[in-house]
């Protein structure tokens, strides 16, 4: 009977325990729910039993007996839970202190503690000085605690599937997202919530990812952790997350700098050679540590969301196969006021300094010397009537044409763009203009800095103006230095001289110190500028390891052309103008391949040969054929040609010869909307050397007849169908 009596007292005072236990977890936010709460309290009433039976079984063993006193004293154990019971009926003590009062409960725990300490006391002595009895009383005791040693895994178990975070499957839904100006394609993923994404079969031997805090709310995490689960099946969003079974489960830290997007890399080893899909999700707590497996001490969900841009197959470090590729598009450069193509003032000595270990392509031509056209042909290989970004019209380009960034995205590289597109004066290469495709990351701001003052004791108010340069070239190069390990393609375009004007971060260049400077003289100095910091970042480039040197290429949209009033004046006082004159057309283009030499390219080249030369370094062909060439394979004589304007305004240059006229054709129909007239018929040398102009057209008509009949061909040929390559123009005989 005793015994009876030992055992319900013992269950009762368990159930006061477990109850205490859980009031207490619940109140000082160590565990958090009601079914958590529940199966707390049946796992810490089970412990506590089992702890109480083994105690018994360790004392039969040592000695055993059957004295009345051991059970009375431990019936008076187990009952000293009563101090536990005003605790659980909610009773409170006056306590002095409003700090003090969540600590009420640990002191009626202390006082059981003390009182169950001293019965336990009394227990060990009464089963010492008892009297002695046969061992196998200890078989009993041993059962019992055996019943209870069942129900406390079990009850372990309903309370780990109680606290452990549900994460609901979800399907993402991609979004145009900006984090400090760049722009990215990105899915908003709420914590604790799985995005199904699916596995980017290309090559690669990463999976790159970049993410950025939604800016919605406030304190979002510095650090959240990363969960990265793979399958071998493709989900749906219907799945029971109970049932869903990952074939593997990597975890990694993520910590914001605060500044842009941060980048998130996965070896591709690290998953299951058979997975077709992955989840990812986050939490702002270690979804390994002891705390999240054990549900203790769990955070409020705050409603973030974190955004996410991925995953994208990429070559990292020793998987690296091919060199990562940066070009510069500097808009407005001419080649012929550049000291490095012979230019009589000293603009460009920086470059000059770094020529020695690049490819010079010494007669270089811009397609269109208009910037959205110029910038689409070099990242297409084709001229600005196939790929639609010409005067008014701003694509979208055919549907089989890829831009060499998505060609290069598509083979493992991290492709990064900015464009300086986006500014108080200008808005062309902007994202969503198609200019984006192919780009993880897409800056396309053009950042700003107050006028500095030309006057010490100026009181006007300063304004703003466009950066510049150093501050996308920085940008730029800050990104490659901490991106070493990345294959990666990097797009520049530098607007310094997109519309020339003098600014006095310059300094006095080529400006006349006596008299008016002349709109030379400002776009001058302002190349001495953009030279300055080309060298720079070529400097920073430089420094990059040996076997993380990139291929660069730097060239232009455009020149410029100064002469005024007529041409035959050569005079050159005139404004900066874009046109299909020599000097406006002709574009420096230089190429630096790591362990090449450089040399001199006497060979023709254009901004069409920009896409398929790189598809050849990088040893990714073109899907289709383009107009441009490998400039540094193919030396066959050809001409180039460039167009301008709506009527279009053809530009030829063949051999020694440049031919320009208005065709006075719609681009859009090709019908004919004006009358067609020679512009201009010159002998480059000539030209050149400043002689004056000879009456080319009445010297040489069948020259004249020819390149119109040429010229001609090419306009009609050089337009895309609505979905079909319709041109694949053949060399244009040699005139």
């Amino acid at each position: 009977m005793i015994t009876v009596i030992n055992l319900l007292v013992l269950s009762l005072s368990s159930a006061m325990v477990g109850l205490f236990g859980r009031a207490l977890l619940l109140d000082l936010g160590i565990i958090r729910g009601f079914h958590a709460g529940i199966w707390a309290c049946v796992v810490i009433a089970s412990v506590f039993a089992l702890s109480q039976l083994l105690f018994r079984v360790f004392l039969l063993l040592l000695k055993p007996t059957r004295a009345i006193s051991l059970d009375v004293s431990e019936i008076l154990a187990y009952a000293s839970a009563l101090v536990l019971v005003p605790s659980l009926l909610g009773v409170r003590f006056p306590v002095p202190y409003e700090t003090l009062e969540k600590l009420e409960p640990l002191a009626h725990a202390a006082v059981f503690a003390v009182l169950f300490g001293l019965f336990r006391l009394m227990s060990f002595f009464a089963a010492v000085y008892g009297e002695k009895a046969n061992r196998s009383v200890v078989a009993w005791w041993a059962a019992y605690a055996g019943i209870v040693a069942i129900l406390a895994p079990f009850s372990l178990y309903n309370y780990l599937d109680a606290v452990a975070v549900k994460r609901e499957i979800i399907m993402g839904e991609t979004v145009d997202f900006a984090v400090d100006n760049t722009y990215a394609t990105a899915c908003a993923i709420p914590e604790n919530k799985r995005v199904i994404m699916p596995m980017d079969a290309r090559e690669g031997d990463h999976l790159a990812f970049v993410c950025a805090p939604k800016p919605d709310k406030e304190d979002f995490p510095e650090v959240v952790y990363v969960v990265l689960e793979s399958y071998d099946r493709i989900l749906t969003s219907h799945e029971n997350p109970k049932e869903v079974v990952p074939t593997s489960r990597l975890t990694r830290t993520l910590s914001f700098s605060g500044e842009g997007w941060t980048p998130l890399t996965v070896p591709v080893a690290e998953l299951p050679a058979e997975t077709v899909c992955i989840t990812l999700s986050w939490t702002p707590d270690d979804p390994d540590g002891f705390r999240s497996r054990y549900g203790l001490m769990p955070g409020e969900e705050q409603g973030y969301a974190m955004m996410v841009s991925g995953p994208w197959a990429q070559r990292v470090s020793q998987g690296r196969t091919k060199p990562s590729v940066v070009v510069i598009l500097a808009e407005g450069l001419g080649a012929e006021h550049m000291s490095l193509y012979g230019y009589d003032r000293e603009t460009t000595p920086n470059l000059a300094r770094h020529a020695a270990g690049m490819i010079m392509c010494e007669e270089a031509y811009t397609s269109t010397p208009e910037t959205p056209g110029a910038a689409m042909s070099l990242l297409t290989g084709l001229n600005p009537l196939a790929h639609g970004y010409y005067a008014s019209s701003s694509g979208p380009l055919p549907g089989k044409v890829l831009t060499i960034a998505e060609l290069m995205r598509n083979q493992g590289y991290f492709t990064v763009a900015y464009t300086e597109g986006r500014g108080m004066e200008k808005r062309d290469l902007v994202f969503g203009s198609g200019f984006e495709r192919g780009f993880i990351l897409f800056d396309d701001y053009y950042p700003l800095e107050l006028r500095a003052e030309q006057f010490a004791d100026s009181r006007e108010p300063r304004s703003l103006v466009p950066a510049g340069a150093r501050v996308t070239l920085g940008k730029a190069g800050d990104w490659i230095e901490a991106n070493p390990d990345l294959q990666y393609f990097v797009f520049i375009r530098l607007g310094e001289l997109g519309t020339p004007r003098y600014l006095s971060r310059y300094g006095n260049g080529f400006m006349k110190r006596t008299g008016r400077s002349s709109p030379m003289d400002v776009y001058d100095t302002a190349i001495t500028y953009l030279d300055l910091q080309l060298g720079l970042f070529l400097d920073r480039l430089a420094g990059l390891p040996e076997d993380r040197q990139p291929i660069l290429l730097i060239t232009s949209t455009n020149g410029y052309e100064f002469f005024e009033p007529g041409r035959g004046a050569w005079r050159r006082s005139g404004e900066a103008k874009r046109n299909l004159y020599e000097c406006a057309l002709r574009v420096p283009m230089l190429i630096r391949i790591p362990g090449c030499d450089g040399r001199t390219n006497r060979t023709p080249a254009s901004l069409l040969d920009v896409a398929p030369t790189l598809a050849a370094l990088t040893g990714m062909p073109l899907p289709y054929r383009t107009e441009g060439q490998n400039v540094l394979e193919d030396s066959r004589a050809r001409e180039i040609v460039s167009i301008m304007g709506d009527p279009i305004a053809q530009s030829m240059r063949s051999g020694k010869w440049r031919f320009t006229w208005q065709t006075g054709l719609s681009s859009k129909s090709l019908e004919r909307v004006d009358e067609a007239s020679v512009i201009e018929f010159i002998d480059i040398a000539r030209y050149r050397d400043n002689e004056i102009i000879q009456d080319n057209v009445w010297r040489e008509p069948q020259l004249v007849d020819a390149f119109k009949s040429q010229l001609s061909t090419v306009l009609r040929d050089s337009r895309f169908g609505n979905t079909v390559l319709t041109m694949v123009p053949g060399r244009v005989p040699s005139l």
